[in-house]
């Protein structure tokens, strides 16, 4: 059995994390069995989460452990895309996950507001005594990470703009169809899932909930997935 190590549920959320969430996505839509576990960020093999243990094989990075899944089980999502589709595909999860998610990451680490629910959610993965002391220092090293990217040099406004236009060009590429390139999911699926349902599932008044929902077919995205895919059992 495949066993994925992620942050855990939290917030109506599988997962509070975009990237363990769109590994979740992309196991379910590929009819890939396996259980979920919260995660020990000290026994991560990349220092991150998610990482998987398939039978002893320990993988981190969510990209490098869908191309495992992909060799192991076979290209169930995107094998059937045309060169063009596949250049689509490559540049928009660039996007989404190099530029959309330091915006989401600094809108969400240095809003005070969100500040009790992370340590809510949080608190099984984290050492009861240290474990503010611990997300003090989560929190510094993604915001550094951020500056040192240069996204995290941007105002809040800027940031909320540079978001609206990836979620503009994410929008327009999708269309009016179910998902992208047709009516069965790809792996693009599972990685917008994973940052739109975090964007909207946040306990708190986030301003990127309010960009989201300038755009109905990405609203309609996400509750399409979550309908099929994360619908909970009668």
């Amino acid at each position: 059995m495949l066993t994925v190590f992620s942050t855990p549920p939290a917030w109506g959320l599988p997962s509070f994390s975009p990237f363990c969430l769109k590994l979740e996505a992309y196991l379910r839509m590929a009819e890939i069995p396996y259980t979920a576990r919260p995660g020990d960020i000290r026994k991560s093999p990349k220092g991150k989460l998610p990482w998987i243990d398939d039978d002893g094989a320990l993988i981190g990075d969510s990209s490098v452990i869908v191309d495992h899944l992909k060799q192991k089980h076979g290209d169930r999502l995107d094998a059937r895309l045309s060169p063009d589709e596949r250049a689509r595909l490559h540049a928009l999860q660039r996007m989404i996950e190099e530029h959309t998610y330091f915006a989401l990451a600094i809108l969400r680490w240095s809003s005070e507001a969100a500040k009790p629910h992370l340590k809510e959610a949080f608190s099984p993965i984290l050492p009861p005594l240290v474990g503010g002391l611990i997300l003090g220092v989560i929190r510094k090293g993604i915001l550094k990470t951020a500056q040192a990217q240069g996204i995290g040099r941007h105002s809040h406004a800027e940031l909320l703009d540079r978001l609206r236009r990836d979620l503009e060009a994410i929008s327009v590429s999708l269309g009016d169809t179910p998902y992208f390139f047709g009516d069965e999911p790809t792996s693009l699926d599972a990685i917008l899932y994973g940052f739109l349902a975090n964007m909207l599932g946040t306990p708190w008044d986030a301003p990127e909930k309010a960009v989201v929902g300038e755009f109905p077919n990405l609203l309609g995205h996400c509750a399409r997935v979550k309908a099929r895919y994360f619908a909970a059992p009668a």
